[in-house]
């Protein structure tokens, strides 16, 4: 007996059984996979941490080049030496932290919800301590995200950003080269503040040579990118900064109340007599690093030294000064000590 193939009956059977088949070959394939999309996204990962640290095979002056994929998990736990996961200021060790679910962790934070867990990463390289963030915000159409690596001075080591479906040619030029590198050497700070850094149209530093101005150059023609960069920065750093603050504080060690003390020990030098009880001098050009907290209650560093000047001794509490050496953003010259400067108590 012959099949009507004109029957509205034989189309639907045909159909369905049609979908029955490709769907269950679909999920056939799709979980027999599974495990090889799960590992890819493990090493994209792993990959994208380790540039921020600076560990890539970059050759050429355009060059994006990630670690190979049949290397990149040996090196990975070769160059991190600590994965944590942070709850307020508090931070504990887990294994494969890196892993987490970045998006949700930040939305659960943002929420409030007490169990928010922010994954943190601490690498090592040539002797260095890298502390690598990591960060999600949305660009002009989908999600951006990256990683930022910090030293203990909250100053941009490295920084790898990636895009869903940012414009080719305009925004997603936030994973160029020439984009990503403008962000080394940065400060995060201004002072006490988490300025971050800003993607700037106004910055006219194309050549990104002023290291103190908390800014790099937008890209052309990606305004709204630019600006999801600088809310995904700002939201990241304000989101970590209580763990970021002990950072600083184990960098700086104990704070001081008040005035400006150096840590005791004979590091050479002379002590001037006419600046008692402020250590160690190393002569023009040279400092030794203490710290302190302001009249405001601010956690800083101290460098005492010499100045630009060559016989100007000063205690700094910011990288800024203007042409005639007098303070800007808390800078105080050695004599003007324990009294009130720019931004409270000069220490």
């Amino acid at each position: 007996m012959a099949i009507d193939t004109d029957k509205n009956s034989y189309t639907v059977l045909f159909s369905v059984i049609m979908v029955v088949v490709v769907g269950a070959l679909l999920a056939f394939v799709a979980t027999g996979l599974k495990p090889k999309v799960v590992e890819n996204q493990r090493f994209e990962k792993q990959q994208n941490i380790l540039y921020a640290m600076g560990v890539n095979g970059n050759e050429g002056a355009g060059d994006v080049v990630f670690v190979p994929a049949n290397e990149v998990e040996g090196e990975f736990h070769t160059y991190i030496k600590q994965q944590l996961v942070i709850k307020g200021n508090q931070a504990v060790e887990r294994e494969n932290a890196y892993l987490i679910d970045v998006k949700a962790a930040f939305d659960s934070k943002k929420r409030g919800e007490e169990n928010a867990e922010l994954p943190l990463l601490i690498g090592e390289k040539d002797g260095k301590t890298y502390y690598i963030l990591p960060m999600f915000g949305n660009g002009l159409w989908d999600a951006i995200w990256g990683y930022m690596s910090l030293d203990g001075d909250m100053v941009i080591q490295g920084i790898y950003f990636d895009h869903k479906g940012e414009t080719p040619g305009l925004g997603a030029n936030i994973k160029e080269r020439f984009f990503m590198d403008d962000f080394i050497g940065e400060s995060i700070m201004d002072g006490n503040t988490y300025a971050g850094v800003a993607v700037s149209k106004t910055n006219n530093d194309p050549a990104n040579t002023d290291k103190q101005d908390n800014a790099v150059d937008a890209i052309a023609g990606s305004t709204i990118t630019g600006n999801g960069v600088n809310s995904m920065i700002k939201e990241s750093l304000k989101l970590y900064r209580p763990y970021l603050e002990t950072i600083r504080k184990k960098e700086y060690g104990t704070t001081i109340k008040k005035g400006c003390e150096s840590d005791p020990g004979p590091l050479g030098g002379q002590q001037p007599d006419h600046y008692p009880g402020l250590g160690y001098l190393f002569g023009p050009g040279h400092y030794r690093r203490t710290q302190g907290i302001d009249r405001d209650g601010h956690f800083g560093h101290v460098r005492i030294g010499y100045g630009q000047r060559g016989d100007l001794p000063f205690a700094e509490r910011h990288p800024r000064q203007d042409s005639d050496h007098r303070p800007i953003g808390g800078r105080c010259r050695l004599g003007d000590l324990g009294r009130p400067g720019p931004k409270g108590l000069c220490l």
